[in-house]
């Protein structure tokens, strides 16, 4: 009867370590899963600039390169430099 109790105590015991490692890693994983998709967002985001042109001038506009007389940046960037 001793035996038979250390046997199911031993048993308890190692199931109990293999739940809480196997929960233990699947924790670790989502976290790392979260992190992941975070980075793939960024990614696939990317750094958009997004550019509106206005009427006809002398300045040529990034998305078509037709001359027009004002280029506005959603993002602040001056879009006229380097163009």
């Amino acid at each position: 009867m001793k035996r038979f109790t250390s046997f199911l105590v031993g048993t308890a015991l190692t199931a109990a370590v293999v739940t809480l490692s196997v929960l233990s890693r699947q924790s670790k994983d989502q976290v790392h899963d979260d992190i992941m998709l975070e980075n793939i967002e960024a990614l696939a985001s990317g750094e958009h600039t997004y550019f509106d042109c206005f009427d006809y001038g002398s300045l040529t506009c990034p998305l078509t390169y037709i001359k027009v007389w004002m280029v506005y940046s959603t993002d602040g960037i001056n879009p006229t430099e380097s163009y």
